[in-house]
């Protein structure tokens, strides 16, 4: 398989992923979301439905206050209440007295109760954040995170270990000699080491700002081609790609797994459901097509067959109401324009799968042939319904009437026109 056909099938799952994995993270993220919002508006609950007191506490704690009493607010508070208590009257100074020795005592207790409960809920909450900001980059296995960075239990030992980190091992430092301390424990340390030296150079003065600061030699002699902080680095980028590539192999796996069941699935049901049921209806329809040879032919069996295989059920609605009123316009300008003797005459109603009314025909009493084709409907309509013999037929049979025409559409109405009495 060449690279572009490669390209393609990771194009392929790469799609399949993004309209499968990318709603479940989404769901995810907002679910996190929702209880951080929620941890947020509890912490915010907390400052809001604390008392003026307390607020004032923290205030002159943030401040700085000269004396140093982290209480002289509530206590200036209570001494404000005493004096206005004192200049209402001696009749209100017990009351007031009490007030001050039960209730606001016990307020201030509660208040200081409640702040330390707030500073409580505050730490908790940053050492929540700062252990779950920590487990999401190198993991925790009370959380049950494995970590962003870490990929393995290399990538750690490159990043945390002990040991050489240059590609050469003939060219690593010995011990206590050069640059050993930075460049032997960890990709972690050695980075931390060149930032600090970097804005230690940068610090500096412009004139121990040259190519022989130690600072500036550190960072050349690990930051070269070939140098300890290079390789770890190339290092560390091949752990990610390696990382990258298995986990894509794994999810390209369950995929091409999944694409196979589906195809199983799909060749059992065919096999063990469609097929018989596909063998059962070729027989079932044989069985019916011999049935229906043995009927006698002046049903019109294959008449009947080739008219319900073509058959349009909305469209002969239509065109049976369009005739039915056109038939009904035409007889009643005859019944205006020349009307016959009083009595009844006969209604050939022709009906439709789903209409009973049907279209209906009129024939007044007095037209001729009306009694005539009266007579060979009701005579076809019972040899239909009784069975009659092939050899017994009634000579006043016409066959050109039930040309293109089923029988079984064919029933007689009841009287429904009167000619007016002239």
């Amino acid at each position: 398989m060449g690279t572009s056909d490669k390209k393609q099938v990771m194009a392929v799952f790469v799609g399949i992923e993004a309209g499968l994995f990318v709603p479940l993270c989404c769901l995810a993220l907002y679910i996190l979301l929702n209880l951080v919002n929620r941890t947020r508006l509890r912490t915010f609950n907390v400052f809001v439905l604390a008392s003026k007191e307390i607020k004032l506490r923290i205030e002159d704690e943030n401040d700085g206050s000269d004396d140093g009493d982290a209480d002289d607010t509530w206590l200036r508070q209570a001494q404000a209440q005493h004096q206005q208590g004192e200049e209402a009257g001696s009749d209100k100074k017990g009351v007031l007295g009490y007030k001050f020795n039960s209730g606001t005592r016990r307020k201030l207790v509660t208040d200081l109760m409640a702040a330390q409960r707030l500073h409580f809920l505050s730490a908790r909450l940053v050492y929540s954040s700062m252990k779950l900001a920590e487990a999401l980059l190198y993991g925790n296995e009370d959380l049950g995170l494995s970590g962003s960075i870490l990929v393995g239990n290399e990538h750690e030992s490159l990043w945390f270990g002990q040991g050489c980190l240059r590609r050469d091992k003939t060219t690593c430092y010995a011990e206590g000699e050069g640059y050993f301390e930075e460049t032997s424990y960890g990709l972690n340390r050695l980075i931390n080491a060149f930032l600090d030296s970097a804005v230690s150079l940068a610090r500096d003065n412009f004139v121990a700002q040259n190519l022989d600061a130690p600072t500036w030699q550190f960072m050349w002699t690990v930051g070269q081609e070939g140098g300890d902080l290079d390789d770890a680095l190339l290092q560390n980028t091949k752990d990610f790609t390696q990382d990258g590539k298995k986990r894509m192999l794994t999810v390209s796996v369950f995929q091409i797994l999944a694409i196979l069941a589906l195809l199983f699935i799909s060749v059992f049901f065919w096999w063990y459901q469609l097929r018989p049921y596909m063998r059962f209806a070729k027989s079932e329809s044989r069985r019916i097509a011999e049935l229906l040879s043995q009927l006698p032919a002046e049903m019109a069996v294959e008449e009947l067959v080739a008219e319900a295989s073509s058959l349009d059920h909305d469209k002969e609605d239509k065109q049976a109401a369009k005739i039915r009123k056109q038939q009904e316009a035409v007889a009643w300008k005859e019944a205006q324009a020349a009307p016959g003797k009083e009595g009844g005459g006969l209604s050939i109603v022709v009906s439709s799968r789903h209409s009973k009314e049907g279209e209906a025909a009129l024939i007044p009493a007095g037209a001729a042939g009306g009694h005539d084709k009266m007579g060979k409907y009701k005579a076809y309509h019972e040899r239909m319904h009784r069975k009659h013999d092939t050899t017994n037929l009634d000579d006043t049979d016409d066959p050109t009437l039930w040309q293109n025409r089923s029988p079984r559409k064919v029933s007689f109405g009841p009287n429904t026109f009167n000619s007016p009495a002239i």
